[in-house]
Parts: structure tokens; sequence; C-alpha cells
């Protein structure tokens, strides 16, 4: 398996683990539970692959698919704080206009869920 993809499972690995713990433990409701997990590992992987591409070492790159896997899994907010936080993917006109087309995207399916639950 390559590494890329690693990170992508381990990522989505981790996010399930810390949301069934914020369930079970603290009684969290699932979907916030979920919406904190994700929001936390992406916000983690933007601050590794920032320090990673700041010193040069090429070894711990989250991989830019990762990073956008992540934000259409729900962690846009977290993936928008870090690019703003830390600096990072900000000039990079391809990687941006992936990541606003899934905000688009994820703002218009909540619309439709709005406008669905609410017109029935």
């Amino acid at each position: 398996m390559k590494i890329k993809t690693t990170f992508t499972l381990a990522s989505l690995a981790t996010t399930f683990i810390l949301t069934a713990s914020l369930f079970y433990f603290y009684e969290i409701k699932i979907l916030f539970a979920y919406l904190v997990s994700i929001n936390c590992i992406t916000l983690t992987l933007y601050c590794i692959d920032k320090i990673s591409a700041s010193s040069k070492k090429e070894l711990l790159r989250i991989p830019e698919r990762t990073l956008h896997i992540l934000a259409l899994a729900g962690g846009s907010p977290a993936a928008l704080l870090g690019q703003k936080t830390f600096r990072h993917k900000t000039q990079k006109k391809s990687f941006l206009t992936i990541y606003f087309c899934i905000v688009l995207l994820q703002i218009g399916l909540i619309l439709w869920y709005v406008y669905a639950t609410y017109t029935a």
C-alpha cells in the first residue's frame, strides 16, 4: 500500500475512533462528535504538513489528496482555519480551486437538506 493511501486511511480511522470515544464516554451526539473529530484531525494534518514543508523533510508531507478527502468528509472549516493560521496551501491555485468546489458542494447539500426537510 502506498504511503499516500496510508495517510488517508489512518486519518479516517483516527476520526472514527475519536468520534466513537466522544460519543461513548462523553455522550456527545454522534454528528457533533464526528464533526469535532474530523475537524481536529484535519487541522492537525495541516499543521504537520506545514511543519514538514518548512523543514524540507519530505518524509512527513501529507498528500493534497488526503487534505481534500478530509475537507470533503466534513473538515472544511478546519481546512480553512489551517490555511489561514499556518499560511499553508494559500498560494496554490489548483489546491484552492478544488477546496472551494468542495465547500460549494457542501453548502449546496446543506441548503438542499434544509429545503427538503422544512418544505416536506
